[in-house]
């Protein structure tokens, strides 16, 4: 949990993230793919941040998802998946507003 706190930090590198996906997406609404969500903090990071927009929290561990699910319990605007981010054919081009890795 403490690795989470730094990154979180105002100064950290998650805060960054959501301060350039808020200028890419100013309305607020939107897609989101979260590649390599890991445990889920960025994911929820923006999921708190960005409440009316959707949030795609993707890894390639299905161990990961789970911890990613438990984390975000309560949040509604977030789905999973598995994704292995060299290959993204499973999505159609323009299906995310926003994508952080």
């Amino acid at each position: 949990e403490q690795i989470f706190e730094v990154h979180r930090h105002k100064d950290g590198p998650w805060a960054l993230m959501v301060d350039r996906a808020r200028a890419a997406l100013p309305s607020g609404s939107g897609r989101f793919l979260d590649l390599a969500t890991g445990p889920g903090e960025p994911s929820k990071m923006l999921a708190e941040a960005f409440p009316r927009a959707t949030i795609y929290a993707s890894d390639v561990s299905e161990d990961m998802l789970d911890k990613a699910r438990w984390r975000m319990q309560g949040l509604s605007n977030v789905e999973y998946g598995i994704v292995d981010m060299q290959d993204m054919s499973q999505f159609p081009d323009a299906s995310f507003d926003v994508v952080t890795a």
